[in-house]
């Protein structure tokens, strides 16, 4: 089963999603300024064992772009509806980066017991740093920071995705190593993503803070980071592996942010490996 097309939510807004593949359902989450593009690397390969389902969040690429209700909480009912309008039978979900953000704000909104499990692709359950949490982006994220960076949306939106796409990849990795075709892919995906969108879900995912979900999450969970990440803490992997008990910790060592590009054929073996016994 191969096909796109558009679900509408419970506001109106029409998402953009795709299925490949068929077999046990599993669905790919992006993150924030991305699109279902982002999973092009994994979609031909997973789809050989499963039923895969791809989409566009809110604000992204081909769905429609609302000028409200652009928070995590929204993702989280977003991913809800496309579920049971789809009629998909516990399906596993992978979010990156954002994507799992709004996995954790599922399960604090609905429980787990909607997923047969989960895999979180390099990403922090709190955006920013405070007095007795450094793990937040580039382990000094603080609300001054914060403002600073949401005001330069505004003032420069391509050379802050251009910034934003090369602190994508792995630490070591110069401007030079990087395909430019690839960089450019990802600067056309991030200014596809509407201003408002852009902006509102940045301010969401500073103001929240999933530390206290991360215990009730019982299924099995994949965590998948980057060793070179420029964007988290090598620390945070390891909370992560502490607070889910029921959690299988995997470390990209050629890898940034960007799992998804950098090391694509071992995420998808590490990721049909978790989901097949599922």
């Amino acid at each position: 089963m191969d096909m796109t097309s558009f679900l509408e939510m419970e506001d109106g807004v029409k998402i953009r999603y795709e299925i490949n593949g068929r077999g046990k359902p599993v669905i790919l989450i992006h993150g924030w300024t991305g699109g279902r593009a982002n999973w092009m690397r994994q979609v031909p390969e997973l789809s050989q064992h499963f039923q895969v389902v791809t989409y566009d969040q809110r604000g992204h690429g081909e769905s429609g772009k609302p000028e409200k209700h652009l928070n995590l909480n929204w993702l989280a009912r977003d991913l809800k509806t496309i579920m049971n309008k789809l009629k998909l039978e516990k399906p596993v979900a992978v979010g990156h980066s954002m994507g799992a953000a709004v996995l954790f704000e599922y399960v604090k909104s609905y429980g787990d017991e909607d997923f047969s499990g989960m895999c979180f692709i390099d990403m922090t359950p709190k955006f920013i740093c405070s007095g007795d949490w450094k793990m937040g982006i580039g382990g000094a994220l603080n609300c001054e920071l914060s403002l600073l960076l949401l005001g330069q949306l505004f003032n420069d939106a391509r050379g802050n995705v251009e910034a934003s796409v090369v602190m994508g990849y792995h630490r070591d990795k110069k401007l030079e190593d990087l395909s430019r075709e690839e960089i450019e892919t990802l600067v056309k995906m991030s200014l596809n993503t509407s201003l408002l969108a852009t902006a509102g879900l940045f301010v969401s995912l500073c103001l929240n803070d999933y530390r206290e979900v991360l215990p009730k999450i019982r299924v099995p969970v994949l965590l998948v980071y980057g060793g070179g990440s420029q964007l988290f803490p090598p620390e945070v992997s390891k909370y992560m592996r502490q607070h889910i008990k029921n959690s299988k910790l995997v470390i990209f060592e050629k890898s940034g942010h960007n799992i998804l590009y950098e090391e694509p054929e071992k995420l998808n073996k590490e990721l049909t490996e978790f989901i097949l016994p599922l």
